[in-house]
């Protein structure tokens, strides 16, 4: 529904406002009344008298949706309303008629479009409009978004350019004190056998680690007031810090057993003058009355150390094998060859019921070349392509979001390709669409293997229409390299060798 769509962003971009909502307030719309706990109401979850503890229905959140939505007249969950509270604040929907904000009609593409574009111009973006660019993107509601960091002076606030790797993290708004979490992470996930938290089960036994001491002066006031501000200013740094272990994941694909994780902070001691407190990992979480996981950092293909460091060694031995064969070779002819290598050693995945993880979805899948109900789905041939580009010291990029396969056709299926930069320009390369699936169950060569989808032009024509028009990105990715409008035209030496 509309209603959830304006839910999402609101929690997403403007949390702190919508935290300090009690639900009484009013607003014009007339379709929009508050009906309060709508799912204790109906009796999709219960509230125990004595204890007050509330008892969680299974998929209680989409009946009390569906309720709602079924019988309108009879208002909107209180989340829902707030949502809408801000909306109104906000101008976030444009198209308003006889004071009806239609919250429980479904969700358009026009709809979600504008949604994304008004949020972004009441954030204070500037948006080129041809592309879809947000430039000096800035989140009023994230900690320390005013703070320009070095890397980010470097970087000029751009994705993906200004460093050889085109990381995220060179772009990310956090402080100096949270960014030195990275270096953490990445001396925890390198197998040396010195502080590898993301890989030891020792540190995984400990539920939570401690990465960083965080030391601060305490405001003038009571202790209460003082206590107050002191977990304020530890959630916000938890936070930042948080934002950093996500980027980490998006830069390292290479770092293929994690899906997940938390950062969270305790406060170790408190005097007159100030306080110290501790950053954790969260990389685990068990019941604390049955001692059952609830929740794991690690996929659940990857619950053991030994496990993680069996397909470590696998995909070192891979991509060292890959990087000797072009060894002296031209940037352009180690693209090629990588290009090759996925689409030659994998056989695309067609299980239509896989979950939504899995081994199929991460680089190692790809890599190390799997065919039948084990081969990768195209996350996995896109971040593969990414970690060996990454390996050779090529700019690559994994990105997100749909198919388009005709002139007339609609977008259709969720997708990942990549974007390589070559020679100061950006190209699209899309190696799973370079291997074609064949029905011989065990066979990675169907003999249908091809170059179309490799360092193509966003007026590159493919299927009738240019490229740029059958892989539109997802909504949600900003700051993305613009590709070329033609396609990679290789030097008569490259021409020879491929």
């Amino acid at each position: 529904t509309r209603a959830e769509a304006i839910y999402t962003l609101v929690r997403m971009y403007y949390n702190e406002e919508y935290e300090s909502l009690n639900g009484s307030e009013e607003i014009a719309y007339t379709d929009a009344i508050n009906g309060g706990n709508i799912a204790l109401e109906q009796g999709f979850i219960s509230k125990n008298e004595t204890t007050g503890k509330i008892d969680y229905k299974k998929y209680w959140k989409s009946y009390e949706l569906c309720y709602a939505v079924h019988y309108a007249e009879n208002h909107m969950p209180e989340d829902l309303y707030k949502a809408m509270v801000i909306a109104e604040r906000h101008n976030l929907i444009a198209d308003i008629s006889n004071n009806e904000c239609k919250w429980n009609e479904p969700l358009t593409k026009q709809m979600a479009l504008s949604l994304l574009t008004n949020v972004y111009l009441d954030l204070g973006t500037v948006v080129n409009v041809e592309h879809g660019y947000i430039e000096n993107y800035v989140n009023k509601n994230y900690p320390y978004s005013e703070e320009i960091t070095e890397r980010m002076t470097k970087n000029n606030l751009k994705w993906y350019e200004g460093t050889n790797e085109g990381k995220k993290i060179d772009i990310l708004k956090v402080s100096k004190e949270a960014l030195a979490l990275y270096d953490i992470l990445l001396e925890g996930a390198d197998n040396d056998g010195i502080d590898d938290i993301l890989i030891e089960d020792v540190y995984f036994e400990q539920e939570v680690i401690p990465v960083m001491t965080i030391e601060g002066e305490l405001i003038s006031g009571t202790y209460q007031k003082q206590l107050e501000a002191v977990h304020e200013e530890l959630a916000e740094y938890a936070n930042a810090c948080y934002q950093v272990y996500n980027t980490f994941l998006d830069d390292h694909l290479e770092v293929f057993w994690l899906y997940s994780g938390g950062v969270t902070y305790q406060i170790k001691e408190i005097n007159k003058e100030k306080y110290q407190a501790e950053i954790l990992l969260r990389l685990r979480m068990t019941n604390s009355d049955t001692g059952e996981v609830v929740m794991s950092a690690r996929m659940k293909e990857y619950q053991s150390e030994e496990r993680i460091k069996e397909d470590i060694a696998i995909r070192d031995a891979r991509i060292a094998e890959i990087l000797k064969a072009v060894e002296g070779k031209s940037d352009y002819e180690k693209l090629l060859y990588f290009y090759k290598e996925l689409t030659m050693t994998n056989q695309y995945n067609t299980n239509l019921n896989l979950p939504a993880g899995g081994i199929p979805r991460i680089s190692i899948c790809a890599i190390k070349g799997s065919v039948g109900e084990e081969g990768p789905v195209c996350a996995s041939y896109a971040k593969a392509y990414k970690v060996l580009c990454d390996a050779a010291g090529i700019p690559c990029i994994d990105v997100g979001g749909y198919l388009r396969e005709s002139s007339f056709g609609l977008y259709t299926d969720p997708h990942q390709w990549n974007y390589v930069k070559l020679e100061d320009k950006w190209y699209l390369v899309d190696a799973t669409w370079g291997d074609p699936y064949d029905s011989k169950v065990g066979n990675p060569i169907s003999g249908y293997e091809n170059e179309e989808w490799f360092l193509v032009g966003s007026n590159t024509i493919r299927n009738g229409i240019p490229v740029g028009a059958t892989r539109p990105l997802s909504p949600l990715l900003v700051n993305t390299p613009i590709l070329s409008e033609e396609e990679y035209q290789p030097k008569e030496t490259e021409m020879e060798k491929k």
